[in-house]
């Protein structure tokens, strides 16, 4: 009887696990939660899909390092020994970081000296900071180890350059890049690095010509290509856009983070259903993005569906009370289902958090004008014009005694 239940609750834990695979990869299920340092849920994630494909190596790989950041070394050294070390370099980090975490210090020297010796290495204060190298620390060997030059002076640029980017210090990684491309103007990587700094400044026409540069010396520099196309959303280049998330999709369908943007580009195109079912398929995974929940209620409020949108303010409101676009964005729908008082209300909170948004002033006045307050729409377009807008001047003199 005992048996018969134990096989019965196994039968019930396969379903489960069968049909959460058929909503979802867990491949990527366990990329997500690796990238949230959930590392037991990507090793359970890998199990599943390497019960189906037990050659993937890929997922071999990243349940190897599931097992580093746990600290199973033994287990990432069993599925160290499954995979070829030519052609990836990482691998010879991996059984360094392993075999130091064993304690077999003698082995992890030697695999991290011919991980220094290849062409492809992390920085070294990256290298250093790995906890299973605390312990070597102390041996001569370590000092011996970092006397020798494994750098390059083209690779201390350009680690460099990436280091300053990975602690936040975007303008000496911008002076490390721009010395880096007098020198070597044939590198795509410092190129897309440097497209990305222009990025996150908010300068995408800069950016896409670096991301171009790029993508001239290596066109399918599958990052590279992702950061276009949301520079081509980012400046309403919207079919553009589509074209490119439509390439990387087509070479790689396991690329979530391109759905995302392609739910951007599909709504600005009038594509609605195909731009829910991206922004669905990218949401699978990354249930508590607030982009991905704004987009959605973005497109919900494009395709009319206007309670659903309001919903979803509503839940990003709850969670983040300071973000005037969301207060904007459900007064505009609001706006749309006629209910002016609600939308007034919003508009209001938006400019207590941007009292200078003379964009909110003039939708606040065009609010209380549709819902008949003329005196109330007088007062939003004289704010609205002693901030300097014409219009709303125009507006004041026209309406309003």
């Amino acid at each position: 009887m005992v048996l018969r239940i134990k096989i019965i609750i196994l039968g019930l834990i396969l379903l489960a696990n069968f049909i959460a695979a058929a909503q979802s990869n867990p491949y990527i299920n366990a990329q997500v939660a690796f990238e949230k340092m959930q590392y037991k849920d990507a090793v359970d994630y890998l199990n599943l899909h390497i019960s189906v494909y037990p050659k993937h190596d890929k997922s071999i790989l990243l349940r190897a390092k599931s097992f580093i950041e746990l600290g199973n070394y033994q287990l990432a050294l069993e599925d160290i020994s499954k995979l070829k070390v030519s052609g990836n370099n990482e691998i010879y980090l991996l059984l360094a970081r392993a075999n130091a975490g064993m304690g077999k210090n003698d082995l992890a020297f030697e695999q991290l000296d011919k991980y220094l010796g290849t062409n492809t290495k992390l920085p070294e204060p990256v290298i250093k900071s790995f906890k299973e190298f605390q312990a070597l620390k102390t041996s001569d060997k370590w000092s011996t180890l970092w006397k020798a030059e494994h750098y390059t002076n083209k690779e201390i640029i350009l680690n460099n350059a990436k280091y300053a980017i990975h602690s936040g210090n975007y303008a000496e990684a911008a002076d490390r890049l721009d010395e880096y491309l007098l020198k070597y103007t044939r590198s795509p990587e410092a190129y897309y690095l440097r497209g990305n700094i222009y990025y996150y400044s908010k300068d995408y026409k800069l950016a896409s010509e670096f991301y171009e540069s790029a993508l001239k010396l290596e066109p399918e520099f599958q990052e590279c290509l992702l950061a276009h196309a949301n520079c081509a959303n980012e400046v309403g280049k919207y079919k553009t856009a589509l074209n490119l998330f439509n390439s990387i999709i087509a070479s790689d369908s396991l690329y979530i983070q391109a759905f995302l943007g392609r739910a951007k580009s599909l709504v600005e195109n009038g594509s609605f259903d195909q731009a829910k079912s991206d922004i669905a398929k990218y949401r699978s995974y990354y249930p508590e993005n607030k982009e991905a929940q704004f987009l959605e209620a973005y497109i919900d409020t494009k395709n009319g569906d206007f309670l659903n949108a309001i919903s979803n303010y509503g839940q990003l409101i709850k969670a983040n009370p300071g973000k005037s676009e969301y207060f904007i964005a459900r007064a505009n729908a609001y706006m749309a289902t006629k209910t002016y008082k609600y939308a007034i209300k919003d508009f209001s909170m938006a400019l207590d958090l941007e009292p200078k948004n003379i964009e909110v002033y003039k939708l606040k006045a065009k609010a209380h004008q549709l819902a008949g307050e003329i005196n109330q729409a007088c007062f939003e377009w004289q704010n609205a014009a002693r901030l300097g807008d014409i219009e709303s001047m125009d507006n004041f003199h026209k309406y309003c005694k």
